[in-house]
């Protein structure tokens, strides 16, 4: 141990020595550490966000229920598709469900309001506004889809509502056209932006319909698909179980209908996330790799420069393992300064661009890794014990004789 602490006290006091290079040599490690704990950092808030982004419409409870083409032999059975009498059963039959909801689009449709016409994708159902995470900002919000009373109204997001009528308060009560029908504008939404998937082309760009209008007037509506969200309290692999059975039912045997869990999906998409991370510190890490290279470099110039010193150390006692240990303590003594000073640069630098990034996207989850920072220092330990070790053994071999005349 006191040969520990006497080497220690000497490798820091030829450090001390030789400031500027030990400076450089401690930067470049500090830079392969800052990559790694800002790239991982920056990486874990773009999955945070998405994250959060597919929470805020319950994507991890979600299941959906999306038509398909039964086979030929079997359509003369059943040729329906999913109804809202389907919609109905499953909420009334299938335990552990929180909401069910019964949904429609048409994408690629014009309506035009005076001269101005846009392109649109109209969505049937009230509850459409809840899945591409739409407030109502201005006028009202239509009625539930149960509400048989519901006349021709609409709702519209706020930037179609600025391109039909130039303002969107403008917009209420005005009237759009879609298939020669006039529909009343009651209410228009802003758009929640986040970084998670999408369930519709373009949110800024669609009218809300209620249901049973749009059955009532434009025919439409008994051939959508269904959305189930579950309370957590019941498995989904049970409750899509239980759905295909009650369908298989209703259909009279025809299998027309593909389910789709969302919370399976996701699973495999967090792994994928997680690998992403995982990738990305590796080749922040290069920059350590390379970082060490420099360090060793270092230390055997300061081998071939101090060869007098250590001629005479090995003179007046000192070991091979004493000259080996010395080294060591200098290489491990830069890679810890330089990893320390990275990892505590690389959490700032994120906090800072996580400010920045929260200025144009409100929905960015800010996140620091501190795991990340702990392996950056660890890593550059690691990376200052492997490339010391070898001009620590050049010097512990060198010829005591040959060392005190300065031959080497």
């Amino acid at each position: 141990m006191m040969v520990f602490l006497e080497n220690l006290k000497l490798a820091l006091k030829v450090l001390n020595a030789n400031k500027l290079r030990t400076l450089l040599t401690a930067l470049s490690v500090a830079l392969g550490a800052l990559a790694i704990t800002l790239m991982v950092s920056l990486s874990k808030s773009g999955v945070g966000t998405i994250s959060a982004g597919i929470d805020a419409v319950g994507g991890r409870q979600i299941i959906f229920l999306d038509p398909k083409e039964a086979n030929k032999s079997q359509t003369k059975n059943y040729d329906k598709g999913l109804t809202r009498a389907d919609a109905e059963a499953i909420a009334a039959r299938v335990p552990g469900i929180a909401e069910v909801a019964y949904l429609n689009n048409v994408p690629s449709q014009i309506i035009t309001a005076g001269d101005k016409k846009a392109e649109i994708e109209v969505l049937v159902g009230e509850t459409w506004k809840y899945y591409i995470q739409q407030k109502v900002i201005y006028g009202k919000n239509i009625p539930k889809d149960e509400d048989l009373s519901v006349s021709r109204v609409v709702l519209l997001p706020q930037k179609l509502a600025r391109e039909l009528f130039g303002q969107e308060q403008e917009a209420l009560g005005k009237t759009i056209v879609l298939w020669g029908h006039r529909y009343q504008v009651l209410g228009v939404t802003e758009s929640h932006k986040s970084m998670s998937f999408q369930m519709v082309r373009d949110p800024d760009h669609v009218a809300i319909f209620p249901i049973n209008a749009m059955i009532k007037h434009e025919g439409i509506g008994e051939s959508g698909y269904i959305i189930v969200k579950s309370n957590g309290t019941v498995s989904h692999d049970l409750m899509i179980r239980l759905m295909h059975a009650i369908l298989l039912e209703r259909h009279r045997g025809v299998e027309d209908v593909i389910f789709e869990d969302l919370a399976a999906d996701l699973a495999r998409f967090d792994m994928i996330l997680v690998g992403l991370q995982v990738i990305t510190g590796l080749i922040a890490a290069v920059a350590l790799l390379i970082a060490g290279v420099g360090v060793m470099n270092v230390m055997l110039a300061s081998v071939k420069q101090r060869v007098v010193e250590i001629g005479i150390r090995r003179a007046i006692g000192a070991s091979k393992d004493h000259i080996q240990q010395q080294f060591l303590i200098e290489s491990l003594t830069i890679s810890f300064t330089g990893g320390l000073i990275g990892c505590v640069s690389g959490l700032l630098l994120a906090l800072l661009i996580n400010v920045v990034v929260r200025l144009f996207l409100n929905e960015w989850r800010s996140q620091v890794s501190l795991g990340a920072a702990l392996v950056s220092v660890l890593v550059s330990l690691l990376c200052g014990f492997v490339f010391g070790l070898k001009p620590a053994k050049e010097a512990a071999r060198l010829d005591v004789v040959s060392c005190i005349r300065g031959e080497i």
